[in-house]
């Protein structure tokens, strides 16, 4: 009995030197901003959905998850190949309930909701990195809430962009990294590679990302062990590289066994390749060759983080100068990812979008926070300065996003929400239910007309790309049962399976068919329903 009292007294006098109360104060601090910043984008993405500004990007990852569930041909795979799973998987467990509050299917709220928390975890990872890099408490809070609160990265998570998933991976695997760098720890690498293969899982470019950490692993365990340099070097690789090259051997081998390609994410008629080779004049404006084309991605980083390039060098400066090797581990991991992104846009294989350059808003916290934990206590000025710096992010993001060349995609959101798009497509979806059409009637390629089908409350009722049979429909859809052909125009829907069997389709019926209804938005976007004769 004595010794039990004699521990509480112990630990009693432990809590009053401070030690405890300071990792509860942190602790607390970190769950406040994850709950607080989870509720700021649940928030605006409640704002958002009401005004219909939906992200394609997200409402598409929602309808890959919606076909695997409630079509005519529900299977897992109907997530297709195209795009990495793990958004789509995300929106699985909400996605069951769409029969009971259909915005989950129709409004992509099932993918935003995961997403915006995960938004909300990602800025308490941050936290803890800054506090892994010895950023101060205050200094610590005021970076992360900088972070959670810039414009784009709301923007971001309450719009269910597959990015701000990706950001969750990529800042929880430099928090990781940061401390094997100092501590020398194997299971922080464990943990880091485990993130990047989530990562890949979730967004291609993340696979830069990997290709970057593995460089730096390289040298780090090189510079640690220069007596046996090779074993350490290959034991470290192997830890924080074997989880992404599995997924990344995993993916391609599903993807081959079910749809016959191994990456049809390039090869596929609805792949990123075929849809840049479609928008090929459009990205050539984006700059005069390569080299303007690099310029306008980073005019898009620098509107994000117009202080990233400074920042990014005085991490490095700080990383060599003082030998602070855990400063370099966001530019490894982040700027790769950029690079990636830059390198592929001045080769013309990319859209250009304003979320690819979200990776430098991240890039630029931590790299300032390294930067402040460099500086002796007197440097109040330099602190200040950089503080600010970050600071300009807020109005200079919020000016880029009213900007149609650079916000290209955001303008567009917010051009087909002012036009009605997402009310004339929930509106086609409702005609048709109310016509109580048998299962299989209506012959669409979801890549175009997916948003009807998620507002669909009898996606049954539609034979889609992703049924297994679509192929043998589409060439005799009369025989099978079809009844309707839905299509829009050709110029927004270059790669339209329907429209490449059935030629002049959209304009005249192909011969077999007779226009029944016709529904356009504001802006002329236009879908018309055929019927078979």
């Amino acid at each position: 009995m004595s010794t039990l009292v004699d521990q509480r007294a112990h630990l009693a006098t432990g809590a009053a030197t401070g030690l405890p109360a300071r990792v509860r104060s942190v602790s607390r601090d970190r769950t406040l901003l994850a709950i607080g910043s989870t509720l700021v984008y649940l928030s605006v993405m409640a704002v958002l959905s009401s005004r219909d500004l939906l992200f394609t990007d997200g409402v598409s990852r929602v309808a890959n998850g919606y076909y695997a569930l409630a079509s005519r041909d529900p299977h897992l795979a109907a997530i297709g190949f195209v795009w990495n799973p793990l958004p789509s998987i995300l929106s699985l467990p909400l996605l069951c309930l769409a029969p009971l509050w259909r915005p989950l299917a129709s409004l992509g709220l099932a993918g935003s909701i995961p997403v915006a928390i995960a938004g909300g975890v990602t800025v308490a990872v941050l936290h803890t990195a800054l506090q892994r890099l010895g950023v101060g408490r205050w200094l610590t809070l005021a970076l992360s809430v900088l972070y959670a609160l810039h414009p784009y990265i709301v923007l971001a998570a309450a719009s269910g962009t597959s990015e701000t998933l990706m950001l969750l991976w990529l800042v929880l695997s430099t928090s990781a990294l940061i401390r094997w760098v100092s501590h020398d720890e194997p299971m922080s690498l464990v943990m880091a590679g485990s993130a990047l293969a989530l990562a890949y899982l979730t967004r291609y470019d993340a696979l830069a990302a990997a290709i970057g950490v593995g460089a730096g692993v390289a040298l780090v365990s090189a510079l640690r062990n220069r007596q046996k340099r090779f074993p350490y070097i290959l034991n470290d690789l192997i830890i924080v590289l074997l989880p992404t090259a599995y997924a990344f051997a995993l993916w391609a081998v599903a993807s081959k066994l079910i749809v016959d390609q191994w990456f049809a994410q390039f090869s596929s008629s609805d792949g990123n390749s075929s849809q840049v080779s479609f928008a090929s004049d459009a990205i050539a404006k984006l700059g005069t060759g390569p080299l303007g084309r690099v310029g306008y991605a980073l005019t898009q980083a620098s509107a994000l983080q117009p202080l990233l390039v400074a920042l990014v060098l005085l991490a490095a400066w700080v990383s060599i100068r003082k030998a602070r090797l855990d400063a370099a581990v966001p530019i490894a991991v982040f700027a790769a990812v950029l690079a990636f992104q830059w390198a592929t846009l001045a080769m013309g294989g990319s859209f250009g979008f304003l979320r690819y350059a979200v990776s430098g808003i991240p890039l630029a916290v931590l790299c300032g926070g390294a930067v402040l934990s460099s500086l002796r206590g007197s440097a109040r000025i330099a602190r200040a300065l950089i503080v600010a710096a970050l600071c300009v992010a807020i109005p200079s993001s919020i000016w880029v996003l009213g900007q149609p060349t650079l916000a290209r995609e955001e303008s567009l959101m917010s051009l087909s929400g002012r036009a009605g798009q997402h009310s004339m497509e929930r509106e086609i979806a409702k005609w048709l239910d109310a016509h109580g059409l048998p299962e299989g009637s209506v012959l669409t390629d979801v890549a175009y007309s997916g948003p009807i089908v998620v507002a669909s409350s009898d996606p049954r009722q539609f034979v889609i790309t992703t049924d297994r049979d679509f192929a043998a429909i589409l060439a005799d859809p009369k025989t099978h049962g079809v009844r309707y052909v839905l299509v829009t125009k050709p110029e927004v829907s270059p790669a339209d399976a329907v429209e490449r069997q059935y030629p002049g389709m959209y304009a005249s019926g192909a011969g077999i068919a007779t226009q029944t209804k016709e529904w356009r938005d504001a802006r002329d976007y236009t879908w018309r329903l055929f019927q078979l004769k």
